[in-house]
């Protein structure tokens, strides 16, 4: 139903009334309140000016404290009607008066105060001392009264001004302007329905109705033709809009409303084109959330705005099936009002060939992202093309990676490398290449193949990395620990073999593993002949075969053993078997260590002896003590009997009997000798000048005997540590045994030289002579005390 429309006179009436009852309600309620202002400033005046004749009436009566003046003068200052009541209080009383309901006045009976009272309370004072206080009550109902009063004489002037106004402009509006547009009115309608029936002119029309009459005439005429033509120009219309192949709509862009749709449209989506203009446009639409009628609206409005102009739609079949749309929106005015029109095309196939696209792509994306080490693409002037996350990560972002041109995560010094590589891969097709890589601040090892991709005549370079950082680190790091290996191991070889002692590491059957150099020469073989040989092959001689033995007895017993052998050069060997197991495999070895302790054994066999013939000095020196003193005797007594002696029969006896005395006075000095404690002089000196003095103290001796005495000692000796005189008698004594035991015309030859003994070194010294030699049998006992086989001799001297 149409909206009821309001006639014109009304209109021009309300307008009127409406502005002239503002302009008096204005004006009236500015007076209004200039008014009530007035009235109220003279009303708190007039209270103000009562109370000060109230405080200086009072003053003489409060002073006197009289009574019945005080009320006099409260009485006749509440006259006024606006007076609501007067208090005193002074000399220990109150006085006043107040009215009541009646508005009479009575005593005050200390009744509340109304809140709406003017109060005025002021001080009463004679000759200025304060001597009490007045309160004065003043209500403003009777000031209200009149404002309110005044008020309604204001409204109803207003009131009956609009009335008048009203009825004068109404009568005049209806003659002159509103009738004749209402036979003006009357010819519209008849023209919207199609009558156009004419329209009388009538009487007393102004001049503007009359022209405004004329040219609708006029207007109709032409909109006639007008509506001819556009009826001829909408069937052309219609009949190319039905004849274009996509879909085409046309909406209101305010409301939303579809004007028209085109017949590609109505088939598309499988409805007629009034229900296309009826359903809402979710029933339409396809997907997880549907296109509203409020989001349709969205659209339109940003369409009318510019913003968008073109997007894929999910669409819907009257039918349900689903399918693809490409809406194109584009904002027009037709007929002065905006409209959409809306072109939908069908995009199923081409969507789902994206779709397909962007799945290949996707499936790409993620095989390429879940390359573990580094992808890229760059064509030939060094920008990336394509790259996965691991790239993007170790570059800094995806916006760094699009700004970079050539290999700016290159290490500089490996530049001109990389560079010589990519020219390889772009003229040959592929390459290899180690590079080392900024990433971040660190730098890192990156292996890198890379073939050339060509597509559309363009030459692309495709590159996979593998961070080898650690492997890099892990290769230095071992070839550090091989080469600290290795010199732990020539160090271990190089002590290994320094050691002077025999030492050897067997398997459990007794093959030889290891020997260190001190081994290698006592078994007179070389490494390859010694490795992987059994330790009983070495030599049927000492140490070897006693070395086998306690192998092979402690491989069942698991626990090491010691033995002691004697070899055929008269060397003593203490021979250590350890037990041990490798940390690597188990796998159980023996340590033989070959200890030649030869020295130990002499010094251990010297000892003995040397305790033996201590216990015998200290013996053989207590009996030379106790002969000497009875020797003493015997040698003065034949002192004594000199004389007796030379006589004739006895001197043979005397010299035989000096000569024993003697003899045994030489035994026993050199029996307190051998008895002595030795106290050696150790120095060094040369064995060269010992024997030469030796040699030459003995020729006179050697000369008596007819021997030859012959110093073969060349002064070449080294140095030795000695005690000279000592040693000086040790070749004194030998020398002269050897001349002793020699026959006249014999030679004795002293000669001496440096000779290997048992591992170590020795000056060796001889004394040698022509006689008999000694007896195999006398061999053990020549440093024994007493024995000798020289005539005339103690048997002590090599003792001592």
């Amino acid at each position: 139903m149409p909206p009821r429309r309001v006639p014109l006179a009304k209109v021009v009436a309300a307008t009127l009334v409406a502005v002239t009852t503002v302009l008096l309600g204005t004006y009236f309620i500015i007076s209004y309140q200039l008014d009530a202002k007035r009235q109220w400033d003279v009303l708190r005046r007039l209270t103000e000016a009562q109370a000060n004749e109230l405080s200086v009436a009072l003053a003489l009566p409060v002073w006197n404290i009289d009574r019945p003046q005080i009320e006099r003068v409260i009485e006749a200052m509440s006259q006024p009607h606006s007076v609501y009541g007067i208090r005193v209080q002074a000399a220990g009383g109150t006085y006043g008066r107040v009215r009541d309901s009646q508005w009479n006045l009575v005593p005050w009976n200390e009744k509340s105060v109304p809140k709406d009272m003017l109060v005025e309370e002021r001080p009463i004072a004679f000759a200025g001392n304060p001597i009490g206080t007045v309160r004065l009550l003043v209500t403003p109902r009777f000031t209200l009264d009149e404002l309110h009063a005044s008020l309604i004489r204001m409204a109803s002037t207003v009131v009956g001004a609009d009335v008048l106004l009203i009825l004068c402009i109404y009568f005049v509006l209806w003659r002159t302007v509103v009738r004749p547009l209402v036979q003006i009115e009357r010819y519209a309608v008849a023209v919207g329905g199609g009558s156009a029936a004419a329209m009388t002119a009538g009487r007393g029309f102004p001049a503007e109705l009359e022209s405004l009459r004329s040219c609708i005439e006029t207007m109709v005429d032409e909109l006639t033709v007008q509506v001819a033509q556009r009826t001829e120009s909408e069937a052309r219309f219609r009949s190319i809009f039905d004849a274009v192949s996509d879909a085409i709509m046309i909406n209101d862009i305010d409301s939303g409303a579809v004007i028209e749709v085109n017949e590609t449209m109505c088939t598309m989506f499988g409805y007629t084109a009034d229900e296309l203009k009826r359903i809402d446009a979710g029933s339409v639409s396809g997907g997880g959330l549907p296109f509203t009628t409020k989001k349709a609206l969205e659209v339109l409005q940003r369409v009318a705005d510019g913003e968008e102009k073109r997007y894929e739609w999910p669409s819907k079949h009257r039918d349900g099936h689903l399918f693809w749309t490409e809406v194109n929106l584009h904002a027009a005015t037709i007929g002065g009002r905006k409209r959409a029109i809306v072109v939908v095309r069908d995009i199923t196939q081409r969507k789902q060939m994206e779709d397909a696209l962007k799945e290949e792509q996707e499936l790409t994306e993620a095989a390429i992202d879940s390359i573990t080490g580094v992808f890229l693409v760059q064509d030939r002037e060094g920008r990336f093309i394509r790259w996965n996350d691991t790239m993007e990560r170790l570059s800094g972002g995806e916006q760094l990676l699009r700004n970079r041109v050539g290999r700016p995560l290159v290490y500089p010094d490996d530049r001109d490398y990389v560079e010589r590589k990519i020219d390889e891969v772009f003229d040959l097709g592929h390459a290899e290449l180690e590079t080392r890589m900024i990433i971040g601040e660190e730098v890192k090892n990156y292996l890198f193949n890379a073939r050339r991709m060509d597509v559309r005549g363009r030459s692309f370079l495709v590159a996979t990395g593998t961070d080898i950082t650690e492997r890099r680190h892990a290769e230095a790091e071992q070839l550090r620990l091989q080469n600290e290996i290795e010199r732990s191991a020539a160090e271990w070889k190089a002590t290994f073999d320094t050691v002077t002692t025999p030492i050897l590491i067997t398997e459990r059957s007794g093959v030889i593993v290891r020997v260190n150099r001190a081994a290698l020469e006592l078994s007179g073989l070389s490494d390859e002949q010694i490795a992987g040989r059994p330790i009983e092959e070495i030599s049927a001689s000492e140490p070897w075969q006693t070395a086998a033995q306690l192998i092979s007895y402690i491989a069942g017993k698991r626990r090491g053993t010691t033995a002691e052998t004697k070899d055929a050069e008269g060397r003593t060997w203490d021979i250590i078997v350890s037990h041990f197991s490798t940390p690597n495999d188990g796998s159980e070895r023996f340590i033989l260590v070959l200890w030649e302790i030869t020295g130990i054994v002499e010094l251990q066999e010297s000892l003995r002896r040397s305790e033996t013939l201590s216990a015998m000095g200290t013996l053989v020196a207590g009996v030379a003590h106790e002969v000497r003193n009875p020797l003493f005797g015997i040698s003065a007594t034949l002192d004594a009997f000199h004389e007796e002696m030379s006589q004739p029969g006895y001197a043979e006896c005397g010299a035989t009997l000096r000569q024993e005395v003697n003899r045994l006075i030489h035994l026993m000095q050199e029996l307190l000798e051998y008895g002595k404690p030795p106290a050696l002089t150790i120095e060094r000196g040369n064995i060269h000048e010992v024997v030469r003095y030796a040699v030459e103290s003995r020729r006179a001796a050697a000369h008596a005997a007819g021997v030859e005495i012959r110093n073969d000692v060349t002064s070449g000796m080294p140095t030795l540590l000695m005690d000279r005189s000592r040693l000086w008698q040790v070749f004194e004594n030998l020398i002269d045994n050897a001349v002793q035991h020699s026959e006249s015309g014999g030679t004795v030859r002293v000669s001496g030289d440096v000779v290997e003994h048992a591992g170590r070194h020795w000056v060796e010294c001889l004394v040698e002579d022509e006689g008999p030699g000694f007896a195999p049998h006398d061999l053990d006992r020549v440093f024994e005390p007493f024995f000798t086989q020289r005539q005339g001799g103690t048997g002590l001297g090599l003792s001592i």
